[in-house]
């Protein structure tokens, strides 16, 4: 006896439904991990950045140390990066922002060991949020999702 199911029914029978648990309109679930997981990575960066400039960089009697501004950067790439995957635009800027709070935390511990001051490798420790999102972000289903966006055209064959 015939089914009623036609061959573009998908799984359970419902018409134009895909064995794909995202679609056009669906974000991912990887997509939304390596978003919260990057905004969770802005707090701290933005957090030492801010100590960093208030103390003044390693001598607080003399101006502000140069090094002190790009740090600054991470923090605002990582944001950036993690509202533009949010909007299905792109995860290149989430890659930045974790390659950028790399940066910053060796540049606290070359700084810092520059100085004779003993601070360890801790620094990277900043570092951990932004590098799991951008991990979690470069996963197959967030590329495929970013791919079948409207309005982004295939290259050619």
């Amino acid at each position: 006896m015939p089914s009623s199911r036609s061959a573009a029914d998908g799984p359970g029978g419902r018409p134009g439904s895909s064995s794909r648990p995202w679609g056009p309109g669906r974000i991912p679930w990887q997509a939304v991990a390596a978003v919260a997981v990057g905004l969770f990575g802005v707090v701290p960066l933005t957090f030492v950045a801010f100590v960093v400039f208030a103390l003044g960089g390693l001598d607080s009697d003399t101006a502000r140390d140069p090094w002190i501004y790009p740090l600054f950067l991470a923090p605002l790439l990582l944001l950036v990066g993690s509202l533009l995957l949010l909007a299905g635009r792109s995860r290149v800027w989430l890659v930045v922002g974790a390659v950028a709070a790399v940066a910053a935390g060796l540049t606290i511990i070359v700084v810092g060991r520059s100085a004779g001051e003993p601070v360890g490798v801790w620094p990277l420790l900043l570092a951990v949020c932004p590098v799991v999102a951008a991990g979690i972000a470069l996963r197959p289903p967030v590329g495929r999702w970013l791919a079948e966006r409207p309005g982004r055209s295939r290259p050619p064959a």
